[in-house]
């Protein structure tokens, strides 16, 4: 099952005086706190999923360069990333209305694990294995974006869901400009091999909190 809305909160004040619902912008605060465990998740969510994408993606590019790749050897490793991240889209968002949002948040946390671990490990001159992984990277980065943009919707009362789906964008594209510099860092100082497992380990919690909160909901 999926995770269950909070209530929307009455627009209705004491004696039927209508109450204005739109909130300040400090109570973002106030309703982050509130979020339960599926809406931090997602957020949580959010931010791995792209962080992680971008550092690897990122990076290909370099490793494929220093094993000899044409441009088009990249070209095709690229697109078939791009292909992982936006083609199966519908397929998670129908699993999501067949399943609910935490357990399609698991799968995705386990592919996003996946595909690191197989783009990482595989040898600068190994573009099928390198293609492969990030495709399955993409797809676990699609299905953890769908998942995670209902689960937050759901966790989050109706007048906050504008300003906590902003926070949440905000969070992503930080993510992301972080993953990409620190994934510079660690392949000048160490190698490709090396951000395949300092992004594995980082993306670990991520599948354990989400596979644990799945199982709650069964």
């Amino acid at each position: 099952a999926g995770v269950r809305p909070l209530p929307e909160g009455g627009g209705q004040g004491s004696g039927g005086v209508r109450v204005s619902s739109r909130p300040r912008a400090a109570d973002w605060v106030v309703e982050l706190r509130r979020l339960p465990t599926e809406g931090l998740l997602a957020l949580g969510a959010v931010v791995a999923a792209h962080g992680a994408m971008t550092a690897m993606m990122t990076m290909t590019p370099v490793h494929l360069y220093h094993g000899g790749a044409s441009l088009s050897g990249v070209g095709a490793v690229l697109s078939s990333h791009f292909l992982g991240m936006y083609a199966f889209s519908p397929l998670f968002g129908w699993l999501v209305d067949r399943h609910g949002a935490v357990p399609v948040l698991g799968l995705g946390a386990a592919m996003l694990v996946a595909g690191v671990g197989l783009s990482g490990m595989a040898p600068d001159h190994e573009a099928p294995q390198l293609a492969a992984g990030l495709t399955v990277l993409g797809m676990g980065w699609s299905a953890l974006l769908v998942s995670a943009s209902l689960a937050l919707t759901q966790a989050t009362r109706r007048e906050f869901r504008p300003l906590l789906q902003g926070l949440s964008d905000t969070m992503m594209n930080m993510s992301g400009v972080v993953g990409a510099v620190v994934a510079g860092l660690v392949v000048s100082a160490a190698s490709f091999a090396m951000l395949g497992v300092l992004v594995g380990i980082a993306a670990l919690p991520l599948l354990v909190t989400a596979v644990v909160v799945s199982l709650r909901h069964t």
